[in-house]
């Protein structure tokens, strides 16, 4: 069974090279570039199991919605793991993630370790 994961970025890039990055495992993803769709997507997702999404990894900065805010709403509303990712390597952003209920913050080198440990 595939880990469906719900990829929130808008870096077209950078959502290919984890897509790229991932190819052979056991990841399939959903890919929102703005994170207005991504709460939505993920609660009709919860009530059809062929289609359940285990994971979330969000962008911080998006166009049309915060990231953390997304991460808190779906800390709230769901019971899927959150990673939440971040060009700028800095504690503040580590310690925004992880306040808003994120399992882990990533800056932009996303590892199966990571996803793992979510």
């Amino acid at each position: 069974m595939a880990i469906r994961v719900m990829l929130v970025e808008d870096d077209e890039l950078l959502v290919k090279r984890i897509e790229n990055h991932f190819l052979d495992s056991e990841f399939s993803f959903i890919v929102d570039v703005t994170g207005a769709a991504a709460l939505d997507i993920v609660q009709s997702a919860q009530n059809n199991s062929s289609k359940e999404i285990h994971l979330a990894i969000v962008d911080i900065v998006l166009p049309e919605k915060d990231g953390l805010l997304l991460a808190k709403e779906l800390n709230t509303l769901t019971d899927i793991g959150v990673i939440v990712l971040s060009s700028r390597d800095s504690q503040s952003d580590r310690i925004a993630g992880l306040a808003q209920g994120a399992d882990a913050v990533s800056y932009t080198h996303l590892t199966l370790p990571t996803i793992y440990s979510v």
